[in-house]
């Protein structure tokens, strides 16, 4: 299931942001759940394959929807009881605090870069070589490696080309 794959790889993107804050996403992963299924419905992307050629959405997508649930919680919650107004409350919290969480992810934030498209073009080379080494000991690497990982595994599936990655200093 390509599209449960890419939403878990989402997420596991985000528990490694968390981590690097020594936060905990707790009750708020639900909510970020929520709000990455329908960043990537508004992308019109689906378990159906045929929507995974669409174009990906963005952090920055992301956290508007996120800035959504904050100011309409209503539209995200499915309560069955009017009078139960817990999940609204919930969703505008966790939202609230995600929005706050992801400002560094916003311009001049500190990882501004990778809440936008990325131009990253392997279609027409031969041979790409990735050069982390600024990242060594930033305390970043794995947040920078998690990214390029996906990114590189994502169009080595768009290849007829044989694909050959190596990673050197692999234990950074």
């Amino acid at each position: 299931d390509p599209y449960s794959e890419k939403k878990q790889n989402v997420i596991d993107f985000f528990d490694m942001y968390f981590q690097m804050q020594d936060r905990d996403l707790g009750d708020a992963r639900d909510v970020l759940n929520m709000a990455i299924e329908e960043t990537y419905n508004n992308s019109d992307i689906e378990k159906d394959p045929s929507t995974h050629s669409n174009k990906s959405p963005t952090i920055s997508d992301l956290v508007d929807i996120l800035r959504d649930m904050e100011e309409n919680p209503q539209d995200y919650a499915e309560v069955k009881d009017p009078d139960d107004s817990q999940l609204v409350e919930d969703i505008e919290e966790h939202a609230a605090r995600l929005v706050l969480s992801m400002s560094a992810f916003e311009e001049g934030g500190q990882y501004e870069n990778l809440s936008k498209e990325s131009d990253l073009d392997l279609d027409n080379e031969d041979m790409v070589y990735f050069n982390l080494s600024q990242q060594e000991g930033s305390g970043n690497l794995g947040l920078m490696m998690h990214i390029l990982l996906s990114e590189v595994y994502e169009k080595s599936k768009e290849t007829d080309k044989k694909v050959m990655f190596c990673i050197d200093e692999a234990h950074y």
